[in-house]
């Protein structure tokens, strides 16, 4: 783990946003990010005289944030009422954070056509969703991102989802 604590901070630095569209695996990658700051906080003192800095770092600055639980929607949300929400906290919030790096979950289980998932995200929506995020990298991380697609049980619906992301960050 502290190897990819250093290479994040190599690539990217060390404040990082996870953007989930997925509706099952954010809390895995919560978990993730809590850990990678955990490291990173006694990477970042360990020259620096011990767990007195690592509680004021922690304090100081919060070097990761994650939208998954952030988000107040219904099990059965469509695209505008996802976008909206987005657009309403998300994307303000990411913009006030300034990280470094965005981590974009495209899970696809969120789709409409998904026989598990319960949100119901069209193609165009996981498009239009993706490129707001892309924009917003442009803005605010000079473009670094990383996306990891998850999730989505429909194999057209993640085909054509999977397209549509792609198509988004060119």
């Amino acid at each position: 783990m502290t190897d990819l604590v250093e290479r994040l901070r190599a690539w990217a630095g060390a404040r990082t946003v996870h953007a989930a569209m997925a509706s099952e695996a954010a809390d895995e990658i919560e978990r993730l990010l809590a850990k990678v700051n955990e490291l990173d906080g006694m990477w970042r003192s360990a020259d620096k005289g011990g767990q007195a800095e690592i509680e004021r770092l922690r304090a100081e600055r919060a070097l990761s944030m994650s939208t998954a639980s952030g988000l107040a929607l219904d099990a059965a949300a469509k695209d505008d009422e996802i976008e909206r929400e987005y657009a309403a906290q998300v994307i303000p919030a990411v913009r006030n954070f300034k990280p470094d790096l965005l981590l974009i979950s495209a899970g696809f289980d969120a789709h409409e056509m998904d026989p598990l998932g319960q949100l119901r995200m069209t193609t165009e929506g996981f498009g239009r969703l993706t490129k707001t995020l892309i924009d917003l990298a442009n803005e605010v991380c000079e473009g670094r991102a990383v996306l990891v697609t998850e999730g989505g049980y429909d194999l057209k619906a993640l085909s054509d989802s999977l397209k549509a992301v792609i198509g988004a960050c060119r």
